[in-house]
């Protein structure tokens, strides 16, 4: 906070995952100002395990500030499935489709998700009418069903996109 409120934002491109991971609940809490350098410095980060921290708080730990800094540098993680977690969930369409063309490595995310990031992301697929999320949910090969957030975000989106079929098929 000190190096924030100081402008000594350089020194904290050396930071551990620990020290990102505070970075970044700090950007989450402060104001505006404050936020903006937080962000800018953990954009910054020199270190590789750093690096995956704030790409693991982006898309497991459902932070803001984490997923503003891993955008604005780059920074996505190593697995595929993750790194088209985290570009769906950063609005970075046009690149979550060069990589994902077929939705299997999206797939493959939710199936490994938590429920709180299932629920980012069909909050993230309804606020900007993704109807190819709605595949994800509706062709996920995994034994439990999804939650009652996706089900309607899904819906709710093949309703919209006029896709009867798919949605009959989510019904049943």
């Amino acid at each position: 906070r000190t190096a924030l409120h100081g402008g000594h934002t350089g020194l904290l491109a050396a930071a551990d995952p620990e020290l990102a991971r505070a970075l970044a609940a700090l950007a989450d809490e402060e104001g505006e100002r404050l936020r903006a350098e937080a962000v800018g410095a953990l954009a910054t980060l020199d270190r590789a395990d750093a690096r995956d921290a704030l790409c693991a708080l982006a898309v497991d730990g459902g932070s803001p500030a984490a997923l503003d800094a891993a955008l604005r540098a780059g920074f996505l993680p190593g697995d595929p499935a993750r790194r088209a977690a985290l570009l769906f969930l950063g609005g970075q369409f046009s690149r979550y489709a060069e990589l994902d063309f077929d939705g299997t490595l999206l797939r493959s995310a939710h199936a490994a998700a938590d429920k709180r990031t299932r629920a980012r992301l069909a909050g993230q697929a309804r606020a900007s009418g993704r109807v190819d999320w709605a595949r994800t949910v509706t062709e996920s090969r995994q034994p439990a069903a999804p939650a009652g957030v996706e089900w309607h975000a899904a819906a709710g989106l093949l309703e919209t996109a006029g896709r009867w079929q798919e949605l009959w098929d989510l019904a049943v």
